[in-house]
């Protein structure tokens, strides 16, 4: 985490610590969902990237990295069944309550602790 080794309530929205329920406590005094920008950004500006809710992402899911674009592009394999969720819900534990945190969902999958984040390219 770009705040410690351990996840916090101060900087995070997430769930209990034994899984699966939302928790209000401390900073996070949400149940369920935050408003954006409730907690600190990390080192490059960009707030909520641990928590709230899952993100999902352009790439293709696989297992593993192996064979991915190396170049920060997304994995866009034609005809991919699994799309990416990243980074934890306010609902989840904190082991998955982080960036690196993935999974693999259909196109058509919904919750309500799914989301996106909206992002354009400055000049």
């Amino acid at each position: 985490y770009p705040w410690g080794s351990t996840a916090s309530h101060t900087d995070a929205n997430y769930g209990e610590d034994k899984c699966c329920g939302g928790l209000a406590s401390g900073k996070d005094q949400w149940v369920f969902t935050s408003p954006a920008g409730s907690f600190p950004a990390n080192g490059f500006g960009l707030h909520d990237m641990h928590g709230n809710v899952y993100e999902w992402v352009e790439d293709c899911y696989q297992d593993s990295y192996t064979g991915l674009p190396a170049d920060g592009t997304a994995n866009t394999t034609q005809g991919c069944s699994n799309r990416v969720g990243r980074g934890g819900s306010w609902r989840g534990y904190p082991k998955f309550v982080r960036s690196a945190n993935r999974y693999g969902f259909t196109p058509e999958f919904r919750d309500f602790d799914f989301g996106f984040r909206l992002a354009r390219t400055l000049l």
